[in-house]
């Protein structure tokens, strides 16, 4: 359902892509749900990943991830 959701609003989701490419920036994920394993941020992180790898928002900074997973400013390969 929420994939679905997501993929109604793509061009959202693209604006934040391309936005984080222009700033040359990391697009940090942040949620609140005490399960770490299944929540929408986990959901959106894959999605937004997809759309990154499609070719339609090449030049992506890099790839979407939780604050967690910040080194130096940039998301962890």
């Amino acid at each position: 359902k929420y994939l679905a959701e997501l993929k109604r609003n793509r061009t959202q989701a693209e604006a934040l892509l391309a936005r984080a490419s222009r700033r040359k920036a990391p697009l940090v994920l942040l949620y609140g749900a005490k399960d770490e394993a299944h929540n929408h941020a986990l959901v959106l992180k894959e999605y937004l990943e997809t759309l990154a790898e499609d070719g339609e928002t090449r030049g992506y900074a890099s790839p979407p991830c939780f604050a967690h997973e910040l080194q130096d400013g940039f998301c962890e390969d």
